[in-house]
């Protein structure tokens, strides 16, 4: 009877965790696209895997930046949703003589301190050939000059940033296929924390990029009845010359491409809890609008939100560069997922906000 007893027990954890393992579609298609590289200006892979990832009879465009557009439905007043799937990241600059890679980047980051954060950590260099390991290095401390140890905060620098690929020559690096320009990322790796919550390197983007998937595949099934435009869009984290507000350029081309009337973006809102502690994760999806808005289309998702059960934070007058070139629009709003320590190599997520605005724009579309 007791070994009858532990059977039972041990077939009851079984199945419980295989259901958990197996509902969860947006954590599915995290695990699908989160190691593929989508630094600002290499996103062609990123939206090839996108593609892959919805059925093989959908029709897609691409604008100039690279911005993947997928048309659904007809009828209605059209609406559009928009998420960003550009990362922070690096590429190839430079070969020292002993075989280290020298970085830059042509974006500016979320934090001064982005940089030094990823110091000692795995970065992965993408070839033509294939990925490549590396670590990102100082030179030693013990063997700088006295200026240089004087200054310790100039030391962690992009300048001074080295990639360890284990050769010993310039020669040996480019025969690893190592080129001028490659692109180079932050080691894409999964933590699952306590709860719902998950950390990794640009997780808020990976996410929002994987939410607009999965959203997109569940509706290509049914019958829309009003015309939406999924927009994956490139080049996000470029502000547009001369832009006021600061724009992001793949969100000004994808608004001047548009002929909707309507538009949804999703993007990541970073949590600072020592200026906005009225805001946490878990605590649900960010509704950002403007002061003063009151758009049909803000009044559809709190409408929704009331009838599904699903908790909303609001907040007003952001500064951010995906919702810049839609202000003009009587009817746009900002969906957000919270995210803490954003622009860190630990960025963290709480699943069940993720969920919850899944569902929630997965609603309203139907």
């Amino acid at each position: 009877m007791k070994k009858l007893r532990i059977g039972i027990i041990l077939l009851l954890f079984v199945f419980s965790f295989f259901l958990q393992a197996n509902s969860d579609d947006i954590t599915q298609i995290l695990n699908e696209i989160f190691s593929v590289a989508s630094p600002t200006g290499y996103e062609d892979s990123m939206v090839s895997t996108i593609q892959k990832l919805l059925p093989a009879d959908l029709s897609f465009e691409k604008d100039s930046l690279g911005s993947l557009y997928l048309v659904l439905g007809d009828g209605g007043e059209h609406l559009a949703v928009l998420t960003g799937i550009d990362e922070t990241g690096y590429f190839v600059s430079g070969f020292d003589s002993r075989g280290y890679l020298n970085l830059d980047r042509a974006v500016s980051v979320g934090t001064p301190l982005f940089d030094s954060f990823q110091f000692g950590h795995p970065m992965t260099v993408w070839t033509q050939a294939g990925p490549v390991s590396g670590v990102l290095a100082l030179p030693s401390l013990h063997i700088i000059s006295r200026e240089m140890r004087n200054d310790l905060q100039n030391i962690f620098s992009l300048e001074n940033a080295l990639v360890d690929i284990g050769v010993r020559s310039k020669k040996e690096a480019q025969a690893r296929g190592i080129e001028m320009l490659d692109p180079v990322t932050p080691l894409a790796r999964i933590s699952q924390l306590a709860g719902d919550r998950k950390s990794g390197p640009s997780l808020g983007t990976k996410v929002c990029t994987s939410l607009l998937l999965d959203v997109a595949a569940e509706v290509s099934l049914k019958s829309l009845g009003q015309k939406t435009t999924f927009v994956w869009m490139a080049q996000t984290k470029y502000p547009a010359r001369r832009s006021r507000p600061r724009a992001a350029l793949g969100a000004v081309l994808a608004k001047k491409n548009l002929s909707a009337v309507k538009f949804l973006i999703v993007g990541i809102y970073p949590l600072d809890n020592q200026v906005e502690n009225h805001l946490s994760l878990g605590a649900g999806p960010i509704l950002v609008t403007s002061e003063g808005s009151d758009s049909d289309l803000n009044k559809i998702i709190v409408d929704m939100a009331s009838r599904l059960n699903i908790p909303l934070q609001n907040v007003t007058n952001i500064e951010s560069m995906l919702l810049a070139p839609f202000l003009s629009s009587a009817n746009v709003s900002g969906m957000f997922v919270p995210v803490k320590f954003s622009a860190t190599p630990n960025e963290v997520v709480d699943f069940r906000d993720v969920r919850s605005l899944v569902k929630l724009i997965s609603s309203i579309l139907q």
